[in-house]
C-alpha cells in the first residue's frame, strides 16, 4: 500500500476517533451506555450465577491471602481440610512428593541407618499483585490506556 494510502486510513481512523470521544461525552450516550452496561452485568449474574460482589470476594481472599493461616504452630503446612477455607481458596495448586531419607543414628553401641518416607508439600498461591490490579480495575482506581504502539499503560483514575 503506498504511503498516502496509509495516511489517509490512518486519518480516517483518528477522525473516527475524535467523533467517538465527542459523542462518549454527551450525557444521553453516558446514560445509555450505563444502562446497557448494567444489563449486561446482570445478565452474566443471572447466566452464570456469579455476582460482581463474589468476583470482588474472590479477587479479596488472593489479594489479602496470609500465607501462616495454612501452617500450625510449628511452621509445618496443615492438613489441605484443616486449612481454612479462606486460605484454600486462594490457593493455586498443591504438590506433594514422597522421596526417601536416609537418617543415622546410634542404638545402644551400634551405629544404625534407617530409610524412611519424607514428604513434602508444596503450596503455590494465585499472584497477589495481579489480584490487588483487578480490585483495582474493577473498582475503577485504575483505567488503561493503548498507545498508538499497541502498549498498554496504566492510570489511576484521579490523573
Amino acid at each position: 500500500m503506498s504511503r498516502s494510502g496509509h495516511s489517509a486510513w490512518t486519518h480516517r481512523d483518528k477522525n473516527a476517533a475524535n467523533q467517538a470521544s465527542k459523542l462518549h461525552r454527551k450525557a444521553k450516550i453516558q446514560a445509555a451506555i450505563t444502562r446497557r452496561r448494567s444489563s449486561a452485568v446482570a445478565a452474566a449474574e443471572q447466566a452464570t450465577n456469579i455476582s460482581l460482589a463474589r468476583l470482588f470476594e474472590e479477587l479479596r481472599r488472593t489479594a489479602l491471602n496470609d500465607p501462616k493461616d495454612i501452617l500450625d504452630a510449628d511452621g509445618n503446612v496443615l492438613p489441605l481440610h484443616e486449612i481454612p477455607e479462606h486460605a484454600r481458596r486462594a490457593i493455586a495448586s498443591v504438590e506433594v512428593t514422597t522421596h526417601e531419607v536416609e537418617r543415622s543414628g546410634t542404638k545402644g553401641a551400634k551405629n544404625r541407618t534407617t530409610v524412611v518416607l519424607a514428604r513434602t508439600t508444596k503450596i503455590k498461591f494465585w499472584d497477589k499483585l495481579k489480584a490487588i490490579e483487578q480490585i483495582a480495575r474493577l473498582a475503577s482506581y485504575l483505567k488503561e490506556e493503548s498507545t498508538e504502539g499497541g502498549e498498554y499503560i496504566l492510570r489511576w483514575a484521579d490523573e
